[in-house]
Order: C-alpha cells, then structure tokens, then sequence
C-alpha cells in the first residue's frame, strides 16, 4: 500500500479555503490528494488579519485544530510543532464569525519557503520551522545542534531535494507528528 493508504480524498482544492466544515469532518482529519500526498485539515488563525499563508509557507499549531504562520504565536514558540505547509494562498480568518479552513501538506514533496540560502542537497539537510521568521523553515543544525529528539521530532517540516534558490527549495515534507 501507498502513503495515504485508506485515507479520504481530498474533499476541496489544497490551493482554497472553506468557511463551513462539512459534518463528517474534525480538524486534524487527515486526507490524500490523487499523487498520494497526504494534508491535514486546520483552521486558519482568526488572529492573522492581513496575513495570508503564502505558498510555501509552513504552519505552526497554535491551539487544538487551529494555525498559525506567526512562530512567536504558535502553541509553543520557542520549539512549535510543524503542522504542514500551505500549497496555495490561504486567507486568514477575518474575525471570530467568519472563519476559514485549509488543507495544509504533512507528507509529500512541494516547494517551500526557505528562510536562509544555505541548503546544500549533498549535506542531507533536516529542514524545520523557523522561530525567527514566520512561515519559513530553516536546516535544523542552524536553529541548534542540541535540539532534543521530541523537540525534533515536533519541528521538522522534512529533507531538502536540492539546493536552495534564493527563498525556495524543493522538499520532501514529512511531518514526524501529522504524516
């Protein structure tokens, strides 16, 4: 069997949003797009006002079910938990009554938003979440070489497929949490 093995299809595009959650949905779900990529169903910070996740850019859990790309918000911020990466523009939730939800990618490959130009694909880079900077990831052996392993295991986002160019890199996303 493949990733996504028994998981439901994805029920809207990855690149959009939803403002009501079918019934049969809880946040968290776990669905599989028809290249076997694997995306968790999150709602979207109503705190973000005027901050849209941006293609590429990865999401930090901030509170049961809810994300955020803001890393000094998320649930922990100095060690936050990767909660998947976003594979289109998702608007923010606009207040507490009008809220958005998204599919955000936990397993399979993507670009992502690279907050540093020093990803070398022949130096086998873990790739993490950024504390300094929202929505980006950075290799791990640059946020600390003394990370411990539950701390590590929460952050990854996954492993680099290539070196970096500019602000982008090719990835394998592979949440050791939500994957």
């Amino acid at each position: 069997m493949g990733a996504g093995a028994g998981l439901p299809e994805i029920p809207f595009p990855v690149d959009q949003v939803v403002t009501a959650l079918d019934p049969s949905w809880t946040l968290g779900d776990r669905f599989v797009d028809s290249r076997g990529r694997i995306f968790c169903l999150w709602q979207i910070d109503p705190a973000l006002t005027r901050n849209t996740f941006a293609t590429g850019e990865c999401a930090a859990l901030k509170a049961s079910g809810v994300v955020t790309n803001d890393v000094s918000d998320a649930s922990n911020a100095t060690y936050p938990t990767f909660a998947g990466m976003a594979l289109g523009s998702l608007p923010e939730s606009t207040s507490t009554t009008t809220i958005r939800y998204g599919l955000f990618l936990v397993k399979g490959r993507a670009t992502a938003t690279l907050t540093d130009g020093n990803v070398v694909l022949a130096s086998a880079f873990l790739l993490g979440l950024n504390t300094s900077v929202d929505g980006g990831c950075i290799p791990i052996d640059e946020t600390s070489a003394a990370l411990a392993f539950g701390l590590l295991e929460a952050m990854t986002v996954g492993h680099a497929l290539a070196d970096d160019v500019s602000t982008a890199c090719d990835v394998y996303v592979s949440s050791k949490v939500f994957g």
